[in-house]
């Protein structure tokens, strides 16, 4: 009788700890989902604001995160001096440029959205369905 109950112990801790390994699995995969929704977006918004940055020169127009909107009249390495009105120039942070409204030594206009590409759908995979104006139906315009 001793030697069932062993057995059938060992039976029982080895499924409960069968059990609980894989019972870690869902949260594990819940916690990288999470991640992976608060790192990409972050990173995106590093890299815009990365290249709004390289993207500044002297006679840009541009407004602040507290809504000055300036002339950049001279850049140094952190520092963008802006004129606001005439002979009115403030030094800001670049960092604060949120941005650009106009460049007088721009060589390309921005893409206009008929020159953007189509959005994707969801998860980045295929097209996302344009709706047609003319359509009352509310179908897609193909």
């Amino acid at each position: 009788m001793t030697a069932f109950s062993f057995l059938a112990t060992q039976t029982l801790l080895a499924a409960e700890q069968q059990a609980g390994a894989s019972s870690l699995v869902l949260p594990a995969i819940l916690m990288v989902g999470l991640l992976y929704m608060f790192i990409v977006p972050q990173r995106k918004q590093k890299q815009k604001a990365a290249e709004l940055l390289a993207k500044l020169r002297e006679g840009a127009e541009v407004v602040t995160a507290s809504g000055v909107y300036g002339k950049i009249n001279h850049l140094e390495d952190d520092l963008v001096h802006l004129e606001v009105d005439t002979d009115v120039v403030i030094r800001v942070s670049k960092s604060s440029v949120v941005r650009i409204l106009a460049d007088d030594n721009a060589e390309s206009p921005e893409p206009t959205s008929a020159t953007k590409p189509p959005k994707k759908g969801l998860l980045g995979m295929g097209q996302k369905a344009q709706l047609d104006p003319k359509a009352a139906d509310g179908t897609t315009g193909e």
